[in-house]
């Protein structure tokens, strides 16, 4: 048998090194995709859910007839109470979902999983809650107020993630009209 000399070995070493953090790379490259698109199925599955709520019951889940757009997944309005009702747990949704009907299908969030969190709000991959606006004046713009994102012209329901960095307004946030 002919032992390898330092060179040889050296040189297999580095090669085995760049071959690794090659695929490192494309692996951690491939995550960050597949947590974007659950992001993007949550905001799919939040939309049919209000579609069909609004198609059952003749306006939007959200209280008495508000005069302006309304949004969820702030500190004074988390989306658990937009959840709460259309998720169709017996006692959550009150007088908006009395027969208990689920239109939202998410499951329960964990470590690097969106879904329902332990206080009731939908949260994206990297565990912030969603942010939902609702176009409730009906006029087919989301307004967002008090974000640096810009109207959500022609839907009647705006959903969106601060992304990775969990920061509203940067690059890598994830929205729905676009």
């Amino acid at each position: 048998m002919i032992k390898p000399t330092r060179p040889e070995v050296v040189l297999f070493l580095g090669a085995m090194l760049l071959l690794g953090a090659t695929l490192s790379g494309a692996g951690l490259a491939a995550r960050a995709w597949q947590l974007r698109r659950m992001a993007t199925r949550d905001f799919r599955s939040m939309e049919i859910a209000i579609y069909d709520y609004r198609e059952q019951q003749k306006k939007l889940p959200v209280r008495g007839k508000p005069l302006e757009d309304v949004r969820f997944g702030t500190p004074a309005a988390p989306n658990r109470n937009l959840c709460a009702v259309l998720l169709g747990a017996p006692g959550q949704g009150g007088d908006l979902n009395p027969g208990n009907i689920r239109y939202l299908r998410v499951g329960t969030a964990s470590y690097r999983r969106s879904g329902i969190n332990d206080k009731g709000d939908l949260v994206d991959p990297w565990g912030q809650p969603y942010q939902i606006v609702l176009d409730a004046d009906d006029n087919n713009v989301c307004d967002m107020p008090g974000t640096s994102l810009s109207a959500a012209i022609g839907v009647p329901v705006a959903v969106w993630s601060h992304g990775p960095d969990r920061k509203a307004g940067t690059p890598d946030d994830i929205i729905s009209w676009k």
